[in-house]
Parts: C-alpha cells; structure tokens; sequence
C-alpha cells in the first residue's frame, strides 16, 4: 500500500498539517514544498522505515543525518505528537476502508517507538551544542565575494565577539531569514572554508549560496534570491550553530578523493583549505563538474591550493568548454580522473541527486568499497536510492 500511496498520503498529509498548524511552515523548506521534493522524500522515508522496521540498525546513518537537519532547525519534542497526529490521518483519509484499524494502531506504535528514537537523540545533540531547540546566534557580514555567475561566498562574525562554536569540514550552518510579510524560513548552508584559517582571532564563519533561479518545474529559490538581493557587509543574521555528520577527513595521511557538482564545492573547499592551510603533502584529489568556467565558484581557493599542495590533483568537467581549457567536456566520468588505491582511500561525494547517484554507481563499478562512499546530498535526502 506503501509503494502505491506513499506519495498521496505525504501530500494529504502536508496539506492538512499546515492547514491546521501554519506556524510549523516556519520549519519546512517551502520551495521543496511548492515542486513536490519534500513530498517525496517523506514517502521514501516513511517507506524505507516500514521496509526496514525489523533491522533498525540498517537506518542508523539515515537517522543520524536526519537528526541533524531537526536540531539545525529547532524541532522540539512537542512537534512530534503533532506530526503523529497527522501522518496517521493522512494514512487513514488517503486509503480509506483500507486503513483498518490493526494498521492504524500498528502504524501508531511503528511512529512512536520512532519518534521516541528522535527525540531522545535530539535531546543528546542539543544539550552536546549547549543551546535550546531554535536558538540562534546574531551574525554581522564581513565580506561578500561573487564566486562565479550564480554564487556568492559570505563572511560572517559573531556579534557580541565571542568565541564560535568550533566546526569541521563538511558541516552546515542554518540561516534565518524573515520577510518583508513576516513569515519565516531556515536554510542549511555548508561551510565554505575552514575553521580558523581566514581570520583565527575572531574565528569567522564562510558560506556560499548559489542564487537558484527558477526552472521549467520549479520555482526560484526564495531564500537564496533574498540572500543575493539583500545580504551586505554589515547586515545581520540569525545563524545556527554547526551541525552536520558529513565531516570530511583532514587529519590522516591516506590519499584523499573530493567530489562535486555545481554548489556541491563548498564543503570541498573547506576540506581544501584547511589542508592547504597546514601545507598537507597527502595525495587529494579533487574533482568537480560544472555548467563552464563561468559558472565554477572558488577558483581563487582552489589556485591557491594548487601551489600550496604539491600532491594535489585537480580534474574539472565542464557541459561547455572554452577554447584553451583544461577542463574534460561532458559529465563528471570517474575513469577519467587520476588512479588511486581503491581500498585506502575515502571519498566524498556532494551535489544534485541525478550526480550523487551516477558517481555512486560509477565508483561501486570501479571497485571503491561502500565503506569508503561518504555522501552529502543538498535538498531533501531521498531514501529509497540508498536502502
């Protein structure tokens, strides 16, 4: 039933959640919303616990991940009663005679001992970042550099100056922004250089976002479009602290492969400098795909990495290549970077999911252990490819 309704109950269930309860909009990416993303994350998510309800551990990383996402955005233990609530109601609406009331009560048990399983390790994640759910910190911008045609990087700095949370390479920072109606929206941004090398005393924080413009199917990116048109050297930010289990290895000396498409760099180049930063002689190399050289952000990180890691490898893959570039055309084909050991080195993986799972499948293909995949996916993280 899962498999043929999965979708229709998350949409009932969407609709009637914030028909009822318009202030947890503040909470949900509401552009994932309007193109039908987060719908289908849910299905996939709901489906993959049911598929998965007699083997929990084969969900732990997934949790983990997703557990991340609520603290970065300030979920309490007193949504999920709420949440509860309606996803059983949307089961029941959507299949009708056929949500018995053994299902129904059995889908009530299979949330709670869930929910229960969130909220416990919420709670651990929360008290570990010494904030309550939904505390933020107010940031002032020290900097804004264009990073290619779409993307800009921001600088920022704590406004009463005091220490920031320590971070590493890999994680994200929620960003609050209110608009000119007064409705609210979050959005996670990877940290896009690393801890303490740009400026130690203040401990400044870096990200970059890319001004999603709209397409065919989906509509512009609210928040990044506002972010563009209205961020400056000066403004504030209510910003979270670091979140994220996607946290790139920069300590050992085992070979190292970075992997990217499009806004997917900026955890690459936070993991970049910072090896640049201590001069590492370890073996990275570091690939990434773009529209053309227009469109590639953080040029300027990544030549400067060049002279300062002599074993640092750079292969980039263009849709269009300019006369005289070095870039490869076409997509990003794994066969065509520099060999490395299979079994001694991580990988990691961000961009679009259409990328994540071609180099998924082109890296098991090309004998990479599972175990060495490290992935992070910018939107809503869609189960059913992975479980």
């Amino acid at each position: 039933m899962l498999r043929a309704h999965g979708l229709a109950i998350t949409t009932t269930f969407y609709r009637n959640l914030f028909g009822a309860h318009p202030e947890l909009g503040n909470l949900f990416n509401m552009g994932n919303q309007a193109s039908g993303a987060q719908q289908q994350s849910l299905a996939s998510a709901v489906f993959a616990y049911a598929a998965n309800i007699g083997d929990p551990a084969a969900l732990g990383p997934v949790i983990n991940r997703i557990v991340h996402k609520h603290v970065s955005v300030g979920i309490r233990a007193e949504h999920y009663p709420i949440v509860g609530t309606y996803l059983l109601g949307a089961i029941a609406e959507t299949l009708g005679e056929a949500a018995t009331a053994p299902l129904l009560a059995a889908w009530d048990e299979a949330y709670g001992a869930l929910a229960a399983l969130f909220i416990d390790a919420e709670k651990t994640l929360y008290a570990n970042a010494g904030i309550a759910p939904g505390q933020t910190r107010a940031m002032r911008v020290s900097e804004v550099l264009q990073q290619g045609t779409d993307t800009r990087s921001i600088r920022f700095d704590a406004v009463d100056g005091a220490p920031l949370a320590p971070f590493e390479a890999g994680q994200y920072v929620s960003v609050t922004v209110e608009f000119a109606d007064g409705h609210v929206q979050l959005r996670q941004y990877s940290l896009s250089d690393a801890p303490g090398v740009a400026t130690p005393a203040s401990g400044s924080m870096r990200i970059s976002v890319k001004r999603e413009r709209a397409g065919a199917q989906t509509p512009a990116g609210e928040v990044s479009n506002w972010i563009h048109d209205h961020v400056a050297v000066g403004a504030v930010l209510q910003v979270s602290p670091p979140f994220g289990e996607f946290v790139i290895d920069t300590a050992s000396e085992a070979p190292l492969v970075l992997l990217s498409a499009g806004i997917g760099i900026t955890p690459m180049i936070a993991a970049l400098n910072m090896l640049a930063h201590n001069r590492s002689q370890r073996r990275v190399i570091f690939g990434h795909a773009a529209r053309d050289a227009a469109q590639q952000a953080h040029g300027a990180d990544i030549a400067a990495a060049k002279a300062a890691m002599p074993n640092l490898q750079v292969v980039t893959f263009y849709d269009t290549v300019d006369a005289g570039s070095t870039a490869l055309p076409g997509l990003m084909d794994v066969a065509a970077l520099p060999a490395w050991p299979r079994s001694e080195a991580n990988v990691y993986l961000c961009g679009p999911l259409p990328f994540m799972q071609a180099q998924w499948l082109q890296l098991v293909g090309a004998g990479v252990p599972v175990t060495r995949l490290h992935r992070e996916v910018f939107g809503p993280d869609m189960l059913d490819h992975l479980l």
